[in-house]
């Protein structure tokens, strides 16, 4: 949130009691002034948002939304900011840790194929994952009666929660280094050489 004498109808909705209003936001000198560094030049005019609070374990949240109709809940629209967690991290390995846009091929087909390559490589990781989750241990009875308070609001959408979980960053290094070998593979070491993958990951 911007400091100083700005955003002052998010600063009051912040204080305030309201946890449901539509502000007219408009965007200060210092949001000009970075936009014109960036190297835009463009009429920044106001805007109409919503904004919506809400507290888990005693923190709370305000999140912004163009989406102005009701029938978008606060409920729904908490559960959508936090389910996003997932798909950025995914744009994140597939930026920073896997290189996605430093392609290597010169044509729209080369570059389709690296796209359609990476997409079947994340598809694999997650399925080595998946089984590499399986042989974790599981929750011991007295993780239960200590439970923090948000994670059975998590559970609502998604699920059981680990406190061991895969680094899946290395299931992709661990799954890389033995692609190749899994694509040739003999049929009757495939069982066993999986098994090897999995048990890396894990």
């Amino acid at each position: 949130m911007q400091n100083g004498n700005v955003n002052k109808e998010v600063k009051d909705f912040l204080i305030s009691d309201s946890v449901d209003d539509i502000i007219t936001y408009t965007p200060s000198l210092a949001v000009k002034y970075a936009t014109e560094k960036r190297g835009y030049n463009v009429k920044l005019i106001p805007i109409k948002l919503r904004l919506i609070k809400y507290v888990i374990n005693d923190e709370t949240y305000v999140c912004s939304t163009t989406l102005l109709d009701e029938k978008y809940s606060i409920n729904a629209l908490s559960k959508a900011y936090h389910g996003r967690w997932g798909i950025e991290e995914l744009y994140k390995v597939s930026k920073e840790f896997i290189g996605l846009e430093d392609f290597h091929g010169h044509s729209e087909r080369g570059v389709l194929q690296e796209c359609y390559a990476h997409i079947l490589m994340i598809n694999i990781a997650r399925i080595f994952e998946s089984e590499a989750i399986k042989t974790l241990p599981t929750e011991l009875p007295d993780d239960k009666e200590h439970q923090e308070p948000q994670d059975s609001y998590w559970k609502d959408f998604c699920g059981e929660f680990r406190k061991v979980n895969i680094n899946f960053k290395n299931c992709l290094l661990v799954l890389g280094r033995g692609l190749v070998k899994l694509i040739f593979l003999q049929k009757e070491m495939e069982h066993d050489w999986i098994n090897r993958l999995v048990q890396s990951i894990s």
